[in-house]
């Protein structure tokens, strides 16, 4: 599926507020007309959470205090982002201001991965052939670590290169290096000897 905008957040970065106009002089804005102005910000930024329309009202001079309905919009981007937004919407709106403020110094997204258990997985190597297999399919780091003692006789085999098989425990993510084209990156590694 193709994504619009930036990547998601892998990182905290603050959370803005920038008030969008509901009316344009005395006419209400069209909805697509503010879609135009969301996806320029979803090019900028990559995201954005629409609230409901507030009132909004200020003092432009002693004799003038302007009411008004305005769009709160919240974006999860960087400093140099919301200019660059707050900049964009005075030209779309046809504005003279615009008010942005920060809500908070970060914000992040999370995912149910990020509250995964990590998980392990025993390998063997085998000093023949040269080959990384698994012995385990990904469990917790106290199931590895049994399964690591169960081969290794509780650590008394088959523990490094120099047994040739050797077991060890790594995360499950850990993408193993092979064959002849990687050769100096598993000698760097002391996998294996030259």
């Amino acid at each position: 599926m193709k994504q619009k905008g930036k990547q998601p957040l892998n990182k905290a970065v603050p959370l803005w507020e920038i008030l969008v106009p509901y009316n344009m002089g005395r006419k209400t804005v069209q909805v697509p007309y503010h879609q135009e102005w969301d996806t320029k910000v979803m090019d900028i930024a990559g995201g954005l959470t629409i609230l409901r329309a507030v009132k909004g009202a200020w003092v432009e001079s002693p004799e003038k205090t302007v009411r008004e309905l305005m769009i709160p919009v919240r974006i999860a981007c960087t400093e140099e982002q919301m200019q660059a937004i707050a900049k964009m919407t005075l030209e779309h709106y046809e504005q003279d201001a615009v008010f942005v403020h920060r809500v908070s110094e970060a914000s992040m997204v999370l995912t149910a991965q990020d509250f995964a258990p990590e998980l392990f997985v025993v390998r063997l190597y085998d000093g023949m052939d040269r080959l990384w297999m698994d012995v385990s399919k990904p469990v917790s780091r106290e199931e590895a670590d049994r399964i690591w003692n169960e081969k290794t006789h509780n650590g008394t085999k088959n523990t490094c290169f120099g047994d040739i098989d050797y077991y060890a425990v790594y995360p499950a993510d850990t993408k193993m290096m092979y064959g002849s084209e990687n050769y100096e990156e598993l000698l760097e590694a002391g996998l294996i000897r030259p």
